[in-house]
């Protein structure tokens, strides 16, 4: 009894505070729901503390109150809290099992959570109450896309854009999607109706680029990605896609800077820095060649092609035995015996048996002038 007491005398403002809301809800019956539009309010702020507290304050009136759950489970979800947001979406769902949304957004959270086939159940539910809810059909195509269940994401994503035709992001993730299975004019499709819809879809315009890239229509690929730069230019896949397709038009000085643009926003990306060393190769300076394939394979050692091209730049400054083993590396990770590659193996052992051997630091060997 003394520690109810005790409780009572250092907790008696918030004891008053709430009995006045209570008193105060039982006569006008909606203050629940104020709380839960000022938790909105700040949420819509990024506040998800102060958003959390008004839902709190919500079900401390109504227990019941659906909205309050359903928001204080985005709100935890907004701080990471995927544990709480599921109670709270777990508890709607036991007051409301009907409401589409929060079967909805239960799916999201077992899709951040890695649990594909819990999501698609999920959508499946929301789907089942509310047939007509775009983004379950979206979300389910993506969770289907991840299960590698290629013609369900795509009448998914196929029934998301009938729904809304207008719907930018369901064309793009076809398109993607229709790319990555190397349907590329229906690819080509899709993104532009993704732009159509959406001129600000960065990922629309990088997107697109990669399936003229993918045509040799690099023409068309540079313009797509330099949208794209323009719309996000710390974007550093864009920067490395017009790098390539300048370099397969042979504008080797405009590849370079793009490349060394897409390391200065992403300095472990081991493609750039072989796209790199392959520019300086082709305009003849093997040394920075050199340079960039080594760091392309300190990063990706198992890159076959950056031990190939490298063996060429060695062979080019007449760094004879080094060329040979990367060759060889070349040939463990590759299994080529083509033609051309045993042609190389066969000059290259015939050059060092003449003992044509230049020394690098650190290693010894025959110097001839």
């Amino acid at each position: 009894m003394l520690k109810v007491l005790k409780f009572i005398k250092s907790h008696s403002l918030v004891i008053i505070l709430l009995a006045i809301l209570i008193v105060y809800s039982s006569f006008y019956g909606k203050l629940d729901n104020d709380f839960v539009n000022r938790g909105l309010w700040f949420y819509d702020r990024g506040n998800y503390n102060s958003a959390i507290f008004f839902y709190n304050l919500a079900n401390l009136l109504n227990s019941r109150n659906l909205h309050a759950y359903v928001c204080r489970g985005v709100a935890y979800e907004n701080k990471g809290n995927l544990k709480q947001a599921l109670a709270n979406y777990n508890k709607a769902i036991e007051i409301n099992p009907k409401f589409a949304l929060t079967y909805y957004n239960r799916g999201v959270v077992y899709e951040k959570q890695g649990k594909m086939n819990e999501a698609i159940r999920e959508y499946s539910k929301s789907i089942e109450r509310d047939p007509g809810y775009v983004m379950a059909y979206y979300n389910r195509g993506n969770a289907y896309r991840d299960n590698k269940d290629f013609n369900k994401a795509l009448a998914d994503f196929s029934k998301a854009v009938e729904i809304n035709p207008k719907f930018s992001m369901g064309y793009l993730n076809r398109g993607v999607l229709y790319q990555d299975i190397g349907n590329l004019d229906q690819s080509l499709s899709d993104l532009s109706n993704a732009i159509k819809n959406d001129r600000s879809s960065m990922k629309g315009y990088y997107n697109r680029g990669l399936a003229y890239y993918k045509k040799a229509e690099y023409d068309r690929a540079i313009p797509d990605f330099s949208n794209a730069i323009r719309l996000d230019p710390k974007y550093h896949y864009a920067y490395y896609g017009r790098g390539i397709a300048y370099f397969q038009k042979g504008i080797y000085d405009l590849a370079l800077s793009d490349f060394k643009k897409t390391l200065e926003l992403k300095n472990d990306y081991a493609d750039a820095y072989r796209m790199l060393g392959e520019s300086y190769q082709k305009i003849n300076n093997d040394n920075l060649a050199i340079y960039n394939f080594c760091k392309a394979i300190e990063l990706n050692p198992l890159s076959a092609d950056a031990y190939l091209l490298r063996s060429h730049s060695y062979y080019n400054v007449r760094l004879f035995k080094q060329s040979l083993e990367d060759l060889l590396t070349f040939q463990s990770l590759s299994k080529d015996v083509s033609e051309d590659f045993v042609n190389f193996l066969e000059t290259l052992k015939r050059l060092i048996n003449k003992g044509e051997l230049y020394e690098i630091h650190g290693t010894s060997g025959s110097q001839v002038k």
